[in-house]
């Protein structure tokens, strides 16, 4: 059960989906037409299919797309986490923003992925280091989600942080952390996923931080 504590909208999230069509030819097996006298062919005494083919456009319809605006009604109905996202900079100054679009991906080896948009004045910062972290809020942390999503600049402004061995910005009191070493960057439309090798982690128990239709809440 999420009760949801309906305080402040999370920022707009720009994520598009692209024209899908579907193309292409499908081959099959069938046997020769009745009456056409056209006897299957024989080699070394063995009879042989006839091999057609029909296009795929004569039996599907193209796919349709999805506009933007009715992709995030949808995406807004699955419930998350919320986390905050943390690098350094070349200058070792912390910078850091709010996501949920966080997946573990592998546990041997630990790997995990968060995606933030191209558009992200700080995403360069993450493309370029060779550490960062995901701190993972709890209920009572959810001005620090505002915070690092409306924030432009200067994100950790007057908000205290902790280093991580490798020196990835942790956030006190979070229900748990993980530093990560960046293993790849891949680009997936208007988004980059980032893929990280975990290196180290901690975790608490409390009540977690929930997003779930454009409103925050929380999960005990």
């Amino acid at each position: 059960m999420i009760p949801l504590l309906i305080h402040h909208p999370a920022p707009d999230r720009e994520r598009r989906l692209g024209d899908v069509s579907i193309g292409g030819r499908e081959a099959y097996l069938k046997d020769p037409p009745p009456n056409r006298g056209s006897p299957n062919r024989k080699e070394h005494g063995k009879t042989h299919d006839r091999i057609g083919f029909t296009t795929l456009s004569s039996v599907m319809r193209e796919a349709r797309g999805i506009d933007p605006d009715s992709f995030r009604r949808v995406c807004a109905q699955f419930a998350t986490g919320v986390a905050v996202a943390t690098v350094r900079g070349a200058d070792a100054a912390p910078h850091g923003l709010t996501v949920n679009s966080f997946t573990s991906v592998s546990l041997e080896p630990p790997l995990i992925l968060i995606c933030i948009g191209d558009l992200c004045q700080i995403l360069p910062y993450f493309r370029t280091s060779a550490f960062f972290a995901v701190n993972f809020l709890n209920a009572a942390q959810q001005s620090l989600a505002i915070a690092f999503a409306e924030r432009t600049d200067n994100r950790f402004e007057g908000i205290p942080w902790l280093e991580a061995e490798n020196g990835s910005p942790l956030l006190p009191d979070s229900l748990g952390w993980m530093e990560c070493r960046l293993a790849e960057t891949i680009e997936a439309g208007d988004h980059s996923i980032l893929l990280g090798k975990v290196v180290g982690a901690e975790a608490r128990s409390g009540t977690a931080l929930a997003y779930f239709n454009g409103c925050y809440g929380q999960v005990e």
